[in-house]
């Protein structure tokens, strides 16, 4: 499986140790170089609104979040000039074990052949929100595969089809929040976003080095920002549950729903 991972290219100890622990379950990878936070380049620069951050998002993006972004964007785009039907993008704080990735095959063989359609898998989180999932097939012994219409935050471990990445690079025209925020608010309540019911790869205990540097705003927030900020916050966990609720009953009630309820299908 066509497997990139995300790694800034002076953090040669994290990829060091991600390289042992991939080669340990035998799975091939190809180190992406980072954007990194500390030099963004005014093409980087480009696609970032901070009016928008500021009026959707509440606050301006750091330096690194942008960074962080478009190296999600990088990965998207090496993997639609390729002709895989699949791709695996990891940042380099995952705590990959050995069995991991027979996992991963299986998961793609079963949406393979499910038929259903879908978009991105999130491998590194499970919803806070199970009751808003629609089960889609059972994976190994003890996990399953679920439409996930409240879409987890966090984007260290996320399965790509090239529908997926076509659309957030569409969807990414204009940046004016942080990636996994991004996917929420585009996967939330469409049923495209999956996730399982156990999470299957974990954040190895790094301190993000990609995040870190940085603003590509302005500096310490203001009251009066730090306000709206906090009032912005507040109504887009408000709109995204609703999403999700709503598109979660919308799904419910399609005729064929009651098939592919059951996950040992």
């Amino acid at each position: 499986m066509l497997t990139y991972v995300i790694n800034l290219e002076r953090s040669v100890d994290r990829r060091q140790v991600l390289t042992e622990k991939l080669a340990r379950d035998s799975w091939p990878h190809t180190f992406v170089n980072a954007v990194d936070g500390r030099a963004l380049s005014a093409q980087d620069r480009a696609l970032y609104s901070p009016l928008l951050a500021f009026l959707r998002f509440g606050r301006g993006l750091k330096a690194g979040e942008l960074a962080c972004y478009l190296s999600h964007l990088k990965c998207l785009r090496q993997f639609l000039a390729t002709d895989e039907p699949v791709c695996l993008v990891l940042e380099d704080d995952v705590d990959w074990t050995p069995g991991t990735g027979a996992v991963v095959q299986e998961l793609a063989q079963v949406l393979g052949q499910h038929g259903e359609p879908w978009e991105v898998v999130n491998l590194g989180h499970v919803s806070k929100r199970p009751a808003l999932a629609a089960p889609i097939a059972r994976i190994a012994e003890d996990n399953a595969v679920s439409r996930i219409f409240d879409f987890p935050l966090t984007t260290h471990a996320l399965l790509w089809n090239r529908e997926g990445a076509r659309h957030f690079l569409h969807r990414s025209r204009r940046i004016f929040d942080p990636v996994d925020v991004a996917a929420r608010r585009i996967y939330s309540g469409t049923g495209l976003g999956l996730g399982l019911i156990a999470r299957l790869v974990f954040q190895a205990d790094f301190d993000s080095e990609i995040d870190a540097s940085g603003s590509a705003g302005s500096g310490t927030a203001s009251k009066p920002v730090e306000a709206w900020r906090r009032l912005r916050a507040r109504q887009l966990r408000k709109y995204h549950l609703i999403r999700a609720r709503r598109g979660f009953a919308a799904w419910t009630e399609r005729e064929d729903f009651a098939a592919t309820a059951d996950p040992a299908h």
